[in-house]
């Protein structure tokens, strides 16, 4: 063989190499491969080709549907979300549980409720900055349902995170602008148990939202009892001149919805947790509140529970997010 027929070989296999950074992923279950090309890039056809088990937001909006569907049929809820009931697995695959250290409490831990979203291609997790406060180490836990038991569960370290620099409060007083982000350096591989919500698009309120996670499930003045088993409730908003009666000080609750409704509610455990909706504009399931604040008792029919307006504060996420990954 003649050193040209050599080079035009080598230059052929070379040429029929898939040397790009996609090799042995097109099927693969997820992993934002945002490094190489965020996926709004996408068309949409082929989008869909890129992930094994379907559309993030498609996985969520069945999954929603269906728990939505369930929660409507059930006459009696039972649990935790104080009045709420057991998860089942893959029903709230966003969810998220937050494990912060911190020397603030007595055992060293604070436990809240999380959000897996995503923007521009590039997955990430939200909380109450409260949840962040005075914290040391933080890690996430994707895909759980049961804390005591083991199933579809993944486990993230943060690297870092960010927490709103308007927020002034402490890991107990009721304060506005009581949000962070929180990034790790490998994204959680999206399957039916784990997967994104997107954020809400507008500014919009429902009658009733959706509320998940392991909180307290009885009064705060009683005591504490935390469920072992995700719980979820569909529960009433309020309008925002009921919402506006209890701001106060540092809370004005501007940026703010409240939820009241007796005998369901967030409670402690459940901060930094999502309230999510379906827009009637599109027949979609977004994330449009972040739990912050019990304005008084938990589930009790006069003291509502504040949520951050995800869409108030999608700018400032929008900001945040690419200033981590470009900055």
């Amino acid at each position: 063989m003649t050193s040209l027929h050599l080079t035009v070989l080598v230059l052929f296999l070379a040429s029929s190499a898939d040397c790009s950074p996609y090799r042995g992923h097109a099927l693969q279950s997820v992993r934002f491969r945002n490094q190489y090309r965020p996926t709004y890039q996408f068309p949409h056809d082929e989008l869909a080709n890129y992930y094994e088990n379907g559309l993030p937001e498609d996985i969520v909006d069945e999954a929603l549907n269906s728990v939505s569907e369930r929660l409507t049929l059930e006459d009696q809820l039972s649990g935790r979300v104080r009045g709420g009931r057991n998860a089942r697995e893959g029903e709230l695959p966003y969810q998220l549980r937050i494990v912060v250290s911190t020397p603030a409490t007595v055992d060293g831990k604070r436990y809240c409720g999380g959000i897996l979203s995503h923007l521009y291609g590039y997955q990430f997790a939200i909380t109450a900055a409260h949840c962040l406060w005075n914290s040391t180490s933080t890690f996430i836990v994707a895909g759980d349902r049961k804390i005591s038991g083991l199933a579809y569960e993944q486990y993230r370290d943060v690297t870092t995170w960010r927490i709103h620099e308007q927020f002034v409060g402490d890991d107990v007083s009721c304060a506005d602008h009581d949000v962070a982000l929180m990034f790790y350096a490998t994204p959680f591989n999206l399957d039916y148990y784990v997967s994104p919500i997107t954020l809400a698009k507008r500014r919009f309120l429902p009658k009733t939202v959706l509320i998940s996670g392991w909180g307290n499930t009885i009064s705060r003045y009683i005591g504490t009892k935390t469920s072992d088993i995700l719980q979820v409730a569909n529960i009433t908003t309020t309008d925002d001149n009921y919402c506006q009666r209890f701001s106060r000080s540092l809370c004005t609750l501007t940026k703010s919805f409240c939820t009241v409704q007796r005998g369901l509610g967030d409670c402690r455990g459940d901060s930094g947790g999502a309230a999510v909706a379906k827009d009637p504009t599109d027949g979609k399931w977004y994330a449009i509140g972040i739990f912050t604040n019990i304005l008084g008792d938990c589930g009790d029919d006069f003291h509502p529970t504040a949520f951050a307006r995800v869409s108030d504060y999608k700018k400032w996420m929008k900001f945040k997010v690419v200033e981590h990954f470009n900055g």
